[in-house]
């Protein structure tokens, strides 16, 4: 496709994808601090369990049919219905496997009271099949389309769950609010769409699904193990109570990663367009800039006021999440700023990155959150997440990103992580020498005019280049 094409309909879709996740996060923070109020930590933290233990073997029903169909560049209703069966297959498979041993997993965990809620998030696994027709509006950067859907699934599914928790429900209300958000987008996403999947086989082309998805899916499962393994510990070392601090602490900073997460849909289809490398590497850049900008400003926000955040949002017995909320946020910061790296090994057919990057994760997570916990609790936690999160980020880099673009690591991060750096030397003195809401909001002003003047050339310099390239 024509770079030209492609970069006006990436900008056009970015933000169309913007409002959406806009809207998606609003909508999804509103519904979690009313439950947060009406709600206990304790009914979060079993949420934050069943969640753990039922999405793991979703794992297994995600061939990653969706960035198979985003990337051929020529597809077919055949190809299409081929994901669609593949994944079906599996998710329904999977779904009488897990409602079946579930009664006897639970038991030997002790916490058989829980079994039927892993049961009915178990219907999540027939999600990932029947979502792929999003992948076709991604592929075509028809981004309206492609997320409209899922704005309802969140705006519904909360007033689902709001009404629930109002009316005594408690632990069945998070739920149905986390089903319910799932199947109304898909209602949503079958209505108007025109191409409906059939159920088809095809050998020579499940072998190419699979063949593609194999690394993706080994990946995503250690990914989980890596991803979740903090929660497992938590529980383990610490109380259900502390479990509901540390899940809210990460939900409520991971919301603004979904804003990465969304943007990555239009870089991902972006980058698999552009015929020329360099012309993806200059699109990369560009999106890692923006990125940095981006989150360094609400970064630097929660990491000065994070404390009335909390009390003012959630209340005041939500306080303990504080610190882990924090340092999530610092992980959110380096996690958006290096996830370009994926949709541009993704565009070039390098899956393995994936799954090697997860190897290492997985090796050092084990100890570090573990002795973390024990030592810290849920601080201690977070913190190794993020020395885990960093060390990977950094392997990325070096092991994969510098072979293409010759940058590495700090090339790229430098300057928001030497912000970061500067801005806890600073709420270090706060703290010590006990200065006032003056003062913090001193060193807001202080560090929101360096992160302008730092990024402000940069990103002003890369969209000319960038324009310059794709429009002359």
């Amino acid at each position: 496709m024509d770079r030209g094409i492609v970069f006006k309909k990436a900008v056009k879709g970015g933000g169309v994808v913007g409002v959406f996740v806009g809207g998606q996060y609003l909508t999804a923070i509103i519904t979690q601090v009313i439950l947060a109020r009406i709600l206990e930590p304790s009914h979060f933290g079993v949420l934050a369990f069943v969640l753990m233990l039922t999405l793991f073997f979703n794992n297994f029903a995600n061939i990653h049919g969706d960035k198979y169909l985003v990337r051929e560049s020529n597809i077919s209703n055949e190809k299409v219905n081929n994901v669609f069966t593949l994944e079906l297959i599996f998710a329904v498979i999977l779904f009488f496997i897990i409602v079946g041993f579930s009664p006897f997993l639970m038991e030997f965990l002790g916490k058989s009271d829980q079994t039927i809620f892993v049961q009915f998030i178990c219907l999540s696994f027939f999600y990932t099949p029947l979502s792929r027709l999003r992948a076709l509006h991604e592929r075509e950067l028809s981004f309206y389309k492609a997320n409209f859907p899922m704005l309802l699934g969140q705006f519904f599914g909360g007033i689902l769950a709001v009404i629930l928790a109002i009316n005594g429900y408690g632990i069945w209300s998070l739920l149905w609010w986390k089903v319910s958000i799932l199947f109304i987008e898909i209602i949503v996403l079958w209505v108007i769409s025109s191409f409906r999947p059939k159920l088809s086989i095809d050998k020579t082309i499940c072998k190419e699904i699979i063949n593609y998805g194999k690394p993706l899916l080994f990946s995503s499962i250690i990914v989980y193990f890596v991803g979740n393994y903090d929660y497992a510990v938590v529980d383990r070392l610490t109380s259900v109570e502390q479990l509901g601090y540390y899940w809210l602490a990460f939900q409520i900073s991971h919301y603004f990663l979904n804003a990465r997460t969304a943007i990555n849909k239009v870089v991902f289809p972006a980058l698999s367009r552009l015929n020329q490398k360099n012309d993806r590497y200059k699109l990369f850049e560009a999106m890692t800039n923006l990125m940095s900008f981006l989150y360094l400003i609400p970064t630097i926000f929660v990491l000065i006021f994070g404390e009335e955040l909390i009390s003012i949002v959630f209340g005041i017995k939500w306080l303990p999440a504080t610190p882990a909320f924090k340092v999530f946020f610092v992980i959110v910061l380096v996690k958006a700023i290096a996830s370009n790296a994926g949709p541009l090994l993704h565009s070039e057919g390098n899956t393995m990155a994936d799954f090697k990057l997860s190897l290492i994760s997985f090796f050092i997570i084990i100890p570090t959150v573990y002795f973390g916990t024990l030592y810290g609790g849920i601080l201690g936690a977070s913190l190794g997440i993020l020395i885990v999160g960093f060390i990977s980020v950094i392997c990325a880099y070096h092991m994969f990103v510098k072979p293409m673009t010759g940058h590495g690591f700090i090339y790229y991060l430098w300057k928001p992580l030497m912000i970061v750096f500067l801005l806890c030397l600073l709420l270090y003195l706060i703290t010590w020498f006990e200065l006032g809401i003056f003062f913090k909001l001193f060193f807001f002003l202080f560090s929101f005019s360096l992160t302008v003047f730092m990024f402000f050339n940069t990103i002003k310099m890369s969209y000319r280049h960038l324009h310059s390239n794709f429009f002359k």
